[in-house]
């Protein structure tokens, strides 16, 4: 799916930030250019991020993805394309 852009052009993922999502308090990724696949070990956070994405894709999001002891929980993106552009998805418990 491509995101936020000129037709034509491809967007680039060029950062990812996640805040209190799931396990991750605090999460600042800059992408280099060729950056191309997500590995590790299990346990080692990959389904976080790729959820991340998916939120900041349009999926819905559910209360219980918020961090224990946190009242909200964040990601955002940047894209560099033609233009570079940002988009940031908040989740809020309400009780």
């Amino acid at each position: 799916m491509m995101i936020d852009q000129a037709p034509g052009m491809s967007a680039v993922l060029t950062l990812l930030r996640i805040r209190n999502l799931a396990l991750v308090e605090e999460l600042e990724w800059q992408l280099e250019p060729g950056f191309v696949a997500i590995t590790g070990e299990t346990g080692a956070g990959k389904s976080i991020i790729i959820g991340a994405l998916q939120l900041l894709l349009g999926e819905r999001a559910d209360k219980s993805l918020i961090r224990a002891a946190a009242s909200r929980a964040s990601a955002a993106r940047c894209n560099a394309g033609n233009r570079v552009t940002a988009r940031t998805h908040w989740m809020v418990a309400t009780t």
